[in-house]
């Protein structure tokens, strides 16, 4: 025993259409206003039926066919009573109820056109005077019961052709149902619902299958709303697939990526010791080039400070953190002096910025540092006091580094000006001391050079009086 085969595709299957026999219906061509709005063309044609038709339009099948810009629209209907109960039952599923000769009214055809329709139970004949109006005839006859043979069927053709006029073009087709109930499939395709009959393809857009359909046009209607509700879902479900997919795409790219930076965080691990091996070097150099370059002046930034310092604030300690940072432990026993100091300090344009860290009150003292940051370019050298030339120093002023400059800046340093307080650094410097005068022999002049044979002085000291004590060394006082 053979099992019948299965077969899955992800194809929907293809849309369904009943065909319903043409000589139920009775078909006229109605004028319409040209230029008009499908809706406007609709119930112009729907006034025009409901006048023409012998039953009220509630008691008919009825549809229409209307291309856009065109001068007619042809009309047909039937009596309801006509398709029984069983008939009707299997229009539910189907994408579109008309009469077989309404599949061809979307041929494109040349003027002088009729085209001859074949099925099991009807010959129609199709007749376009003009290709761009609706058609001008639609006739039909029914075939003879039994197999009345080929030569029925011709005197059926040659009597519609002779009533629908002269034609310059004539098409046989046939169409075939495959059930009963006289369904065909339609292609569903970019130019939209495609009837296929022999060489002629018929092309409906979905509002032209919903004015052909004869069913009850509020079922119609609803139709159409579960349709809109139908491809509303399927765009959401659409949606929802592109993101789960742009999703899915992320979470690749994230583990790509971590697999990329694991492999850049091993090259890092590797590299760490040379690259600290760089960064000491580096830092080694620029050090040696802060040494040779810049000098740390801590009394010259306190110079900057120290004349706005009130009394009562005591400088207990002072330390720099870098080239352009003094710190400053110091004590007051008048808290709002600290406030005023910092106030002038903020106000000093030298200073970068000014800072009151660990300040703390015990027993009427107030002690505080003060973190001082200096601008750099207004720390300052004495030397670098005056204007400066092209290579950086006066004009008549020696080459920095030469005994004449070291000799000028320490004679700059040990006589100040009249009239000017001393500097820290030149508080704290201890006092020159003059060096002691030779004794000098008689007859020799101070500065001249000593004769080839000439003997070296002796030098020559009276003796104490006897009867007088020796006075006590005493040393010379220093200095504070």
């Amino acid at each position: 025993m053979r099992l019948p085969s299965l077969k899955f595709s992800l194809k929907p299957p293809p849309p369904r259409a009943v065909l319903l026999p043409d000589d139920q219906f009775f078909v006229r061509a109605v004028p319409v206003t040209p230029g008009a709005s499908p809706a406007d063309a609709a119930a112009e044609i729907a006034l025009a039926l409901e006048a023409m038709a012998p039953f009220p339009l509630a008691q008919m099948y009825h549809g229409h066919h209307h291309r856009p810009g065109a001068r007619h629209a042809l009309v047909f209907a039937a009596y309801r009573k006509r398709f029984p109960g069983d008939k009707t039952e299997s229009w539910a599923g189907a994408e579109v109820v008309l009469p077989a000769f309404a599949a061809l009214l979307g041929a494109q055809v040349k003027s002088a056109t009729t085209v001859i329709l074949t099925t099991a139970t009807t010959m129609t004949a199709i007749h376009w005077r003009d290709a761009a109006d609706a058609p001008s005839a639609v006739l039909t006859r029914t075939l003879p019961p039994g197999d009345a043979g080929p030569r029925a069927r011709d005197t059926l053709r040659e009597e519609l052709l002779r009533e629908a006029g002269e034609s310059l073009c004539i098409e046989e087709v046939e169409i075939a149902a495959t059930d009963d109930n006289g369904s065909v499939n339609l292609d569903d395709s970019d130019a939209g619902y495609v009837f296929r009959a022999g060489q002629l393809a018929s092309a409906f857009t979905r509002d032209e299958l919903d004015a052909l359909d004869v069913r009850d046009k509020d079922e119609i209607a609803l139709r159409r709303r579960d349709r809109r509700r139908d491809l509303l879902l399927w765009r959401v479900f659409v949606g929802g697939l592109a993101a789960l997919a742009f999703a899915l795409f992320l979470e690749a790219a994230i583990a790509g990526t971590g697999m990329w930076e694991k492999v850049r965080q091993k090259i890092v691990i590797e590299q760490a010791p040379y690259v600290a091996q760089i960064d000491q070097a580096n830092a080694l150099a620029t050090r040696v080039e802060d040494i040779s370059t810049k000098r740390l002046l801590p009394f010259e930034m306190i110079d900057l400070v120290k004349a706005k310092r009130p009394r009562s604030v005591l400088y207990t300690r002072v330390t720099t953190r870098d080239l352009y940072t003094l710190e400053v432990q110091a004590r007051t026993n008048v808290p709002n002096d600290l406030l005023a100091y910092r106030a002038t300090l903020n106000a000093t344009p030298e200073l970068a910025s000014v800072a009151i860290e660990d300040q703390t009150s015990r027993n009427g003292i107030t002690t505080f540092r003060l973190v001082l940051a200096f601008k750099p370019e207004a720390v300052h050298s004495a030397e670098s006091a005056a204007a400066e030339t092209a290579d950086g120093r006066k004009a008549d002023e020696p080459e920095p580094g030469s005994p004449e400059a070291l000799a000028a800046a320490r004679a700059s340093r040990l006589t100040p000006p009249p009239g000017t307080a001393p500097t820290v650094s030149e508080a704290f410097r201890p006092p020159a001391t003059p060096a002691p005068a030779l004794p000098v022999a008689p007859g020799v002049v101070p500065g001249a050079p000593p004769a080839p044979d000439a003997q070296p002085p002796v030098e020559q000291t009276a003796p104490p009086p006897i009867d007088q004590p020796t006075p006590p060394e005493t040393e010379p006082p220093t200095q504070p």
